[in-house]
């Protein structure tokens, strides 16, 4: 699409040549944000398999990087590799709104199921509320670094979750708040969760809004990175509520 260049040519600068023959440099790193938004529903039950919904919509590179995937090989091996990123999830009902149409965002949507998707530890269960969309590990493994850290684009990512919870559960406990930023506004993350009796809900938004970020700020990055894999596998507790109503211990009581 226009002023959206393939992932391959965001190579630092251009060459802008005009039609009497000069020409100028051109930055081709984007400005905008490429952004990824996520929207799920889901509930289990008490032996731990988990259902619900999925919608995606990506734009501009997230989308171009989307397209290029779908369209490599058949749909039925990109739900196949969909279905293992996703921690061996089964997909049905999958459609994709806008696949050729580059003006608009590309909208992919699909029901799922995943058995063992929680830990069930007497009569408590335990599970992380961004289940397999989490990061389980930090990027950043060196110690040092002396080259800039090229993300290619700005980008920002969003989810937004809505968990229904079992009969008989309640919540005891659920992650703490969290918000982070970057130096010099290169990015941001704020984790922010709520419940009531019946529903954990989720709201997390991630940005990156520097293409390249210098080497001197390496140290910063992967510090910031550890927070946010830590804050994203942090669980939600659900404790059995006994027949009194009373929230049941591992030895039955209270």
């Amino acid at each position: 699409m226009p002023n959206v260049l393939p992932f391959r040519t965001l190579n630092w600068e251009g060459r802008k040549i005009k039609k009497d023959g000069t020409s100028s440099t051109i930055n081709l790193y984007p400005r905008n944000k490429s952004s990824r938004k996520i929207f799920m529903n889901a509930g289990f039950t008490e032996d731990g398999m988990i259902n619900g919904k999925v919608r995606v919509l990506n734009s501009d590179h997230n989308a171009i990087a989307f397209r290029e995937s779908y369209f490599e090989d058949t749909e039925e091996a990109f739900l196949d590799d969909l279905e293992v990123e996703n921690g061996d999830i089964e997909i049905s009902e999958f459609t994709v709104k806008n696949a050729k149409d580059t003006n608009k965002p590309v909208i992919s949507s699909y029901d799922y199921t995943k058995e063992d998707g929680m830990d069930i530890i007497s009569d408590k269960i335990y599970f992380s509320p961004m289940f397999f969309f989490r990061s389980t590990e930090n990027p950043f493994k060196l110690e040092k670094r002396e080259f800039p850290i090229d993300f290619g684009y700005p980008s920002g990512e969003e989810y937004t979750f809505s968990i229904m919870l079992p009969e008989n559960y309640e919540v005891e406990t659920v992650p703490g708040p969290l918000a982070i930023a970057l130096p010099d506004g290169m990015g941001a993350f704020r984790y922010t969760i709520m419940s009531t009796p019946n529903m954990v809900q989720l709201k997390v938004v991630s940005e990156i809004n520097n293409a390249i970020i210098p080497a001197l700020y390496y140290d910063s990055l992967k510090e910031y990175y550890k927070k946010v894999i830590e804050k994203m596998n942090e669980k939600v507790v659900l404790s059995k509520i006994s027949d009194n109503g009373h929230t049941e211990s591992a030895a039955g009581g209270r």
